[in-house]
């Protein structure tokens, strides 16, 4: 348990608050697309370090990557796929949260 000081917790509590608009949700809704690509991009290429001594292989590697993304993309909209309109973590759908 966290007790913070009275002036701590009501930021927190205000920019809590902000959260639960829907112009902040606007404003941050690009940056949950860009992790979200990032994430599947670590997850399915296993490339949270890079494996490259120098940055132009490492440049490689980021391009090579994302060019599979974007095919694994590509062959699960043609199968029939779409991608979901929100991300629904695992406690969610278990009704722990």
């Amino acid at each position: 348990m966290t007790l913070r000081a009275p002036a701590q917790r009501a930021a927190l509590q205000q920019r809590r608050r902000e959260q639960d608009t829907d112009a902040w949700r606007a404003r941050h809704r690009p940056r949950a697309r860009i992790e979200s690509t990032v994430r599947q991009i670590v997850h399915r290429t296993h490339s949270r370090r890079s494996r490259h001594p120098n940055a132009a292989t490492t440049r490689l590697g980021h391009c090579l990557a994302a060019t599979a993304i974007n095919l694994i993309r590509i062959d699960a909209w043609r199968q029939g796929h779409r991608p979901e309109t929100t991300h629904t973590t695992h406690l969610c759908r278990a009704g722990l949260r």
